[in-house]
């Protein structure tokens, strides 16, 4: 069995940190309260265990995204990467507009059949 060469670790751990605090951001917050709300209107078992899926299939996708621009890097397909330091606040903000509106919608929505 090998071991964690020891100047990995650190590394490792700054990920681990990055990562939970990157679960805190109010975009991953509104989608996984909106999909626990839909699934526990709809009596769902699976309602408490969006988190946990949410959270399983958001981390396989940012690491395979991770994975692939590590790889494209080092055959040197990409020299820079100011386009994801610009685009990724870009995306976020978009998504969480989009989830947002989705959310304002469906409120709006269930006000309408209420007040009928």
């Amino acid at each position: 069995m090998e071991t964690i060469p020891t100047f990995d670790l650190p590394g490792i751990i700054l990920m681990l940190m990055l990562g939970l605090r990157h679960g805190l951001n109010p975009d991953h917050i509104a989608i996984i309260d909106s999909m626990t709300m839909k699934h526990s209107n709809e009596h769902s078992p699976y309602a408490k265990w969006v988190g946990t899926f949410f959270a399983i299939g958001h981390g396989l996708v940012v690491t395979t995204i991770a994975v692939l621009v590590n790889c494209l890097r080092a055959q040197s397909y990409i020299r820079a990467m100011t386009l994801s330091d610009t685009a990724s606040p870009i995306i976020g903000l978009v998504v969480l507009l989009f989830v947002a509106g989705i959310y304002l919608l469906t409120i709006i929505k269930k006000s309408k059949l209420r007040v009928n």
